[in-house]
């Protein structure tokens, strides 16, 4: 009598299964580093973009917006970007003041009145990927 080999044994799947349960173990991690690393670097050029539209504004005009909706206005900037990690933005004054978060987060982000915008930065305090906080970039 001739036996026929028509599937798998139990030896196999398990082996296979194994395998693909490693592979994954690694994998996860891996795309998990990469999703971070992506918004740290949406985080970066926005935070680039929008300081850089303020120093140009600055030397435009003599000094410092009152509103990021002004660097739109004004062609410093095309958009107002958002913030990547879901946090809120945060401006600082020319006078070195505290960081303090806008009025209005509609259209404008207003500073509080008497308030220029000489720097701007994330609220959010979670630790990057180098191990220093988003707020503090």
């Amino acid at each position: 009598m001739k036996l026929s080999k028509k599937g798998f044994s139990l030896i196999e799947l398990l082996i296979s299964l194994i395998i693909i349960a490693i592979i994954a173990s690694v994998a996860f991690p891996v795309s998990r580093i990469s999703y971070v690393r992506e918004k740290e670097g949406d985080l970066k050029y926005n935070l680039r973009q929008v300081r850089d539209g303020i120093d140009r504004y600055f030397q435009h005009h003599g000094f410092y917006p009152e509103s990021l909706k002004d660097l739109t206005d004004g062609n410093f900037l095309r958009r107002i970007p958002s913030e990547p990690f879901g946090g809120v933005w945060e401006y600082r004054n020319s006078s070195g003041g505290l960081w303090e978060e806008f009025e209005d987060y509609g259209n404008e982000y207003k500073a509080k009145p008497g308030d220029d915008i000489y720097d701007i930065r994330t609220n959010v305090t979670t630790l990057s990927i180098t191990g220093e906080p988003y707020s503090e970039w």
